[in-house]
């Protein structure tokens, strides 16, 4: 056994009374510094009160925490007292820091004789619900901020723009809204029924509601314990506009099926949305096909398949190419021209829609370009007839512009008004005839006759190149206000004096 002396005894109890002291000492520290509800300051039977340091709650004296309605978690904070307390008092800051000073704010109903007290206590915001007219303070209020909510819950049902009706299992209406209590009975009975398909949105169009034209609501219904709660829409504008719409598609489709022009339009899905019969004519795709809206991609693996679009060389750059397609047509710029293993021309056009949708023509114009080669062929021979001319001749339009001139013509007179990019006038023309055979007053007279009426007979004339040989000049008119000036080394002189219209 250890043997412990007096002094030991007086030390150990001098340690345990610094001991105390610094409790003691602490515990009255921490109750200086923070915040709290004193006995002579807490509430009474008619009052309660909240000690707010900043925006967070410190302390109350509710004998429970205090809930906004429809939660359970307690106020915390300002903005949930100022929620609690804002639909029975006007004027209650949004923070703590907007009160410069103390505040006495009387509640909104005038019947109402509660009062709200703002304090201000250096750091600490003291806030008094104060109710002479109960005794359990917040009980009072939570009931009258739970009535003022559904007060407020009934009047937007009552006054919404559409019927609303409650049911009872057997289909009885207990209640409406104004909207509701509006209509004919017989059109209550059919959009409040009492045992429709829950959480099933039915479109109706009820009895009774105008003498002209139909009205037409979205019904859903919804159970509320025994009962049924239908909430209706009014969808007639909508409605209306989607028969306007079936109808104005209808219109469009008898149209395109007096067209020779095929169309395929493709939704913003890119499926086949619209076709007409002319495409089934051009395309060779049977109209089942069609009609089961194909992707634009299997719409075009079809056209390939058929051969009624050229061979692509690699598959993979075809897709590629088809996809680039449609964005470009997406941007209305696509045209362009297929011509088939068939002899068959098609020109396949691609314009935007609305909604990102994306139509394709597709034109027959095998005629045309038979035409257009035709046509050309013809200018061809007509120019090689020309060139194979020795007189040298030049076609002067209605327009006194140089139009054509052959190949001697070209290499008389050392020009080539085809090549050359500025059009070449008559008076152009006549410059350079004067320049290669030197004779003003013939050139002169010509152009005069060239800008003047219309001759009814050839006008012949005589000039003489550099090295004195004679050339005949002879100006013929042509159909449609054109001229044809002729230069013949061979042709036979005429005389100087000779009659205009010799």
């Amino acid at each position: 056994m250890i043997a412990i002396s007096p002094w030991s005894w007086v030390g150990l109890a001098i340690l345990s009374g610094l001991v105390s002291l610094a409790v003691v000492w602490l515990a009255g520290w921490l109750t200086a510094t923070a915040p709290s509800m004193s006995a002579e300051a807490r509430g009474t039977d008619e009052s309660i009160t909240f000690l707010f340091h900043g925006t967070e709650l410190a302390d109350d004296d509710l004998d429970l925490p205090a809930t906004l309605p429809d939660r359970t978690d307690p106020i915390s904070d300002w903005a949930g007292l100022k929620a609690w307390l804002g639909g029975r008092f006007a004027g209650i800051p949004d923070t703590p820091g907007d009160l410069t000073g103390d505040a006495r704010l009387a509640a909104v109903d005038p019947a109402d004789r509660a009062v709200l007290i703002l304090r201000r206590q250096g750091d600490v915001l003291r806030v008094t619900l104060h109710d002479p007219a109960a005794t359990g303070v917040a009980e009072r209020h939570a009931a009258l901020t739970l009535s003022h909510i559904q007060t407020a819950r009934l009047a937007a049902a009552e006054h919404a723009p559409g019927p609303i009706g409650l049911t009872d299992g057997s289909g009885t209406l207990l209640w409406a809204n104004a909207a509701g209590r509006a209509l004919p009975d017989p059109a209550q009975q059919e959009l409040f029924d009492g045992t429709p398909a829950v959480d099933t949105p039915r479109r109706i169009s009820p009895r009774g509601c105008s003498e002209d034209r139909a009205r037409w609501f979205d019904v859903t219904t919804q159970i509320d314990g025994d009962r049924y709660l239908h909430h209706a829409t009014d969808v007639t504008s909508l409605v209306r506009a989607e028969t306007a719409r079936k109808e104005l598609l209808q219109t469009l489709a008898k149209t395109f099926a007096n067209l020779t022009t095929g169309l395929a339009v493709f939704d913003s899905n890119r499926q086949l949305a619209l076709f007409n019969p002319a495409l089934v004519d051009l395309t060779g795709l049977p109209a089942e096909l069609l009609s089961g809206q194909p992707s634009l991609m299997e719409f075009f693996d079809r056209l390939r398949d058929r051969r009624v679009m050229p061979e692509p060389k690699d598959y993979g750059d075809w897709r590629k190419q088809i996809e680039n397609m449609t964005d470009t047509a997406a941007g209305g710029l696509y045209v362009e021209t297929w011509t088939l293993a068939t002899g068959l021309t098609y020109r396949v056009t691609g314009r935007p829609h609305p909604d990102n949708a994306v139509a394709f023509l597709f034109e027959d114009i095998s005629d045309e370009v038979s035409l257009r080669r035709r046509f050309r062929a013809q200018l061809d021979l007509r120019q090689a007839a020309l060139d194979g001319m020795p007189a040298a001749v030049a076609v002067i339009g209605r327009d006194r512009v140089v139009t054509l001139c052959n190949a001697a013509c070209r290499r008389m007179l050392g020009v080539d008004p085809e090549s050359s990019f500025a059009d070449m006038t008559a008076t152009d023309l006549m410059t350079v005839c004067n320049r290669v055979f030197p004779n003003p007053s013939a050139w002169r007279e010509i152009e005069a006759r060239i800008k003047g009426a219309r001759p009814s007979a050839p006008l012949k004339r005589r000039v003489t190149d550099d090295k004195g040989q004679k050339i005949g000049c002879r100006l013929a008119p042509l159909p449609d206000g054109a001229l044809m000036l002729t230069l013949d080394r061979a042709e036979t002189p005429v005389p100087e004096n000779a009659a205009l219209g010799a």
